[in-house]
């Protein structure tokens, strides 16, 4: 549990590793040679937006130690200075997550703790997080990368994932809900 120290989860070099390092790999890859398009610029912004797909997808998943080809783990990493850069937006997701969580703790009060008296206190919330992470890395390589040959075909699953993104949300998650646990009594 928390002993009240912080836990800096979004400081220093943070390492994809394996089949998530892969994934990771793809989605910044160029798919239009001509006009370079990508679906990611770089690997902040998926370790920027996986926790939120994750989440809204409701699936988790862990790292693991998958090979290339030669033998080697994947790897690729986000630099420190990018982990600096987007401190702010990392820390803002995560306490988006904790008050959302109902499964993870269903007692609104103790989410509204971990979100905000005793933010990044806990290690069991970071990897809770880190969780969703994995998970939408996986989910976002399976709907938009996973068996696309031509630029058609990413633009296509681009649009397709987008609506049903914005379906899962629109579903799931009441905006007045939101806004009632944001405010301050």
């Amino acid at each position: 549990m928390s002993d009240g120290k912080k836990i800096d989860a979004f400081s220093g070099q943070f390492r994809f590793r394996g089949r998530t390092a892969k994934y990771v790999l793809s989605l910044c890859d160029v798919f239009e040679k001509k006009t370079k398009a990508q679906l990611f610029a770089n690997n902040v912004n998926i370790f920027i937006i996986a926790p939120l797909v994750g989440f809204t997808f409701h699936q988790t998943a862990i790292p693991d130690t998958e090979k290339n080809d030669v033998g080697k783990v994947w790897e690729t990493s986000v630099f420190d200075e990018q982990m600096n850069r987007y401190k702010m937006v990392m820390e803002f997701n995560l306490k988006l997550i904790m008050l959302l969580d109902e499964e993870y703790e269903p007692n609104e009060e103790k989410r509204i703790d971990k979100a905000l008296r005793n933010f990044m206190e806990d290690q069991k919330d970071i990897d809770r997080y880190f969780s969703y992470m994995y998970g939408g890395i996986d989910i976002l390589y399976d709907k938009l990368v996973k068996n696309a040959v031509s630029s058609d075909d990413f633009i296509e699953r681009m649009n397709k994932f987008c609506n049903e993104l914005m379906e899962n949300y629109n579903k799931a998650y009441d905006k007045d809900e939101i806004l009632n646990l944001c405010q301050v009594n």
